[in-house]
């Protein structure tokens, strides 16, 4: 079923191409010879801006916080963080052991993310 709807679309998408080609205004040369201001092929930031008016501010203000976060993440969810090396090689040596009391307190005592996880694995089994 999924691969018939992306035959569909992607049929659609390739079929519109040209409907949308041929639907286009067509400018002759004279007329752009006539034009009394200088015909620009684009826009400043500025006129982009206005012309989109109170959701260009939006899509800005967004823009910035999704910005944001990804800097705010790559800085706190770093592999250090969430899975410390000297947790978990305290971890294994434990149970390796074979002392799943031992590495519940060493999760318990161990507040990082893999913590949490590995404590419940263990409460768990």
């Amino acid at each position: 079923m999924k691969k018939k709807l992306f035959f569909v679309g992607c049929l659609l998408a390739v079929l519109g191409v040209p409907l949308a080609a041929a639907q286009a205004p067509q400018v002759s040369p004279v007329l752009l010879e006539e034009a009394p201001e200088p015909i620009r092929d684009q826009m400043s930031m500025r006129e982009i801006i206005e012309t989109g008016g109170i959701p260009m501010y939006v899509l800005g203000a967004m823009s910035i916080v999704g910005l944001a976060l990804v800097i705010y993440f790559l800085v706190v969810l770093r592999e250090g963080q969430v899975v410390p090396r000297k947790f978990m090689l305290a971890l294994r040596a434990k149970l390796e052991a074979g002392s799943l009391e031992g590495a519940r307190m060493e999760c318990a005592r161990d507040g990082s993310p893999i913590a949490e996880i590995a404590l419940a694995a263990i409460e768990h089994s």
